[in-house]
């Protein structure tokens, strides 16, 4: 088994920046009327995907694809395929119209969607995921932040079965995205790696050094410095979950099993996990809580982030989704959650935050209740 410290061997010295220092302003509580309204927020889903860009600034928004909800009525689940954004400065979301309608990808869940940060042609990349009668897909779109229009990419090569639950990410050096594990259309659980040249659009498996995670579903996994991949957790399809930490060196193309310390989450899928200055922050899933733990990468070591109990128990949800905005340096960073199914199996349209105070070691909490946030102080120890 490799070495954790082998695996991060002749890399630039680990950024230890944590959360920025707090403002002038400090020790006194941030208006949350910025926050009050919000508007045109989507209806109630599971299974979606969502991303914020740019990574911070005042202009940031989060971009939010697809997932589906439970009819009543009909006794269906009903999958959609919409495009919202979420306007951090106006406090709204509005949903996009492509300019080529005929392009557009169909209604998605448990589908992969990547943003593709090139300098002056930002974009985002969807792919695979469950459509309408759960027919699984091996599609492509990519989603042009600058022209707001969506393109199917005609791929060649080794073009991978239709997946769903699978993750993916960019990697800027090379231009490639690397798909990691999902479930086949016969119901396989993989445990492969796929990388899509972008640029030519070649399809490619890639043969991996080191033990492998075993194949799963509905795991999570962030992008680290730009070259490692972080995955947590997941399932095997025969009620089989993981609470494991892998890294993948994408430039040597090498699994590691990581030994991590610290309070560790327990077992889970249909979690949410996103990365923020070298950490990373994992939310919800099953079966059914309202955890939230952070993973300090430079050290390996977990940390249960200890919220009030008074977070109410709706909240224990998963297939949420899960971004990190910060609209300044001198702005405390959010963790911004929407969605997901509850304990009692219904998908909400609640869209609520954490915020990050490291100076007096507590978070945030936003409940938005209908189109109204409320907050009270949730307290952390970390």
């Amino acid at each position: 088994m490799t070495n954790t410290n082998a695996a991060l061997n002749n890399e630039e010295p680990v950024d230890k920046t944590d959360i920025p220092t707090p403002s002038a302003n400090a020790h006194m509580r941030i208006s949350l009327d910025h926050m009050t309204n919000a508007r045109n927020i989507p209806p109630p889903l599971d299974g979606h995907r969502a991303i914020a860009y740019p990574p911070q600034g005042t202009n940031q928004k989060i971009y939010l694809y697809g997932g589906g909800s439970y009819d009543a009525k009909t006794n269906k689940y009903i999958y959609y395929d919409k495009f919202y954004v979420y306007d951090s400065m106006a406090n709204e979301w509005h949903q996009v119209e492509s300019k080529l309608s005929s392009e557009n990808p169909p209604p998605l869940i448990a589908f992969s969607m990547t943003l593709r940060d090139l300098n002056q042609d930002p974009s985002i990349v969807v792919f695979g995921g469950t459509s309408v009668n759960r027919t699984r897909v091996n599609h492509v779109f990519e989603f042009c932040l600058t022209r707001h229009e969506w393109k199917r990419l005609k791929c060649s090569g080794s073009i991978p079965p239709s997946l769903t639950g699978h993750t993916a990410h960019w990697h800027p050096e090379a231009d490639h995205m690397y798909v990691f594990c999902g479930r086949d259309a016969d119901h396989h659980h993989l445990e492969d790696v796929l990388r899509l040249d972008l640029k030519t659009l070649v399809w490619a498996p890639v043969q991996t050094k080191g033990d492998r995670p075993p194949g799963r579903i509905s795991h999570t996994s962030v992008l680290w410095k730009n070259n490692y991949v972080i995955l947590f957790g997941g399932e095997d399809g025969d009620d089989t979950f993981f609470d494991d930490t892998w890294l993948f060196n994408i430039a040597s193309e090498e699994w590691t099993n990581l030994t991590t310390t610290g309070d560790k989450p327990s077992k889970r899928c249909y979690h949410a996990a996103v990365i923020h200055q070298d950490k990373m922050y994992i939310y919800g899933g099953h079966h059914e809580n309202n955890e939230l733990f952070m993973l300090d990468l430079n050290v390996m070591r977990w940390k249960k982030l200890r919220i009030d109990p008074h977070v109410p128990e709706e909240l224990r949800v998963h297939g949420h989704s899960l971004c990190v905005l910060q609209s300044s340096e001198a702005d405390y960073p959010r963790l911004l959650v929407f969605g997901g199914s509850n304990i009692k199996e219904r998908q909400l349209d609640r869209f609520y935050a954490f915020e990050l105070r490291n100076y007096e070691h507590r978070f945030q909490y936003l409940l938005c209740e209908g189109q109204h946030f409320t907050d009270s102080v949730v307290v952390c120890h970390q």
